[in-house]
């Protein structure tokens, strides 16, 4: 299930007419900076998603002990 990670996203550059190609997850990173202040996040994998959401619940409601 990583190959999707690997997998190309093809990108048509109007200024130099080229084809270009660029990784899936390069495109996803690029897309989620532009967006930094929306309320979603894009991922290649279901489990990266999981694994953020986990780091992200943790940062947002810190559990405090002693």
């Amino acid at each position: 299930m990583t190959d999707k990670v690997d997998s190309a996203i093809y990108i048509y550059d109007v200024e130099f007419d080229k084809v270009k190609t660029i990784k899936l997850k390069t495109f996803l990173g690029r897309v989620n900076h532009t967006l930094r202040n929306e309320n979603q996040i894009y991922f290649a994998l279901k489990d990266d998603a999981i694994k953020w959401r986990e780091k992200y619940r943790w940062y947002s409601n810190p559990v405090i002990t002693g």
